[in-house]
């Protein structure tokens, strides 16, 4: 997906203006005259991924506390049934659990990163 982004940020260049990874040299850039352009798309992307990553671990997140709010205080699920579901809940929490520490380390490592 970031692959065909990128060619369709370039696509309008030459051959000889790009390097071998479809990549714009600074040259390039400046030269154009859109550089300004396709550093703005490029934030935008960035910001939207991000945005996107926050999203799902908000989501999952909420949705843990939803489902242990729904055992825990209803009746929905009555204690001879939970025996069976068990097994699942567990898998859930964990899959959750995965996304949001996977976001939380990402994010931190992006931020050593930038530095």
């Amino acid at each position: 997906m970031i692959m065909f982004i990128k060619i369709l940020l370039v696509k309008g260049l030459n051959n000889k203006e790009t390097n071998e990874d479809n990549k714009m040299s600074d040259e390039t850039t400046t030269q154009n005259g859109n550089g300004i352009e396709i550093k703005k798309q490029k934030i935008e992307l960035e910001r939207n991924k991000w945005k996107g990553r926050r999203k799902m671990a908000w989501v999952s997140l909420i949705s843990m506390t939803i489902i242990t709010y729904l055992i825990l205080f209803t009746n929905l699920c009555p204690p001879d049934r939970l025996t069976i579901v068990t097994e699942v809940i567990t898998w859930y929490y964990f899959a959750s659990a995965s996304i949001i520490g996977a976001y939380m380390g990402v994010t931190a490592w992006a931020h050593i990163k930038g530095k």
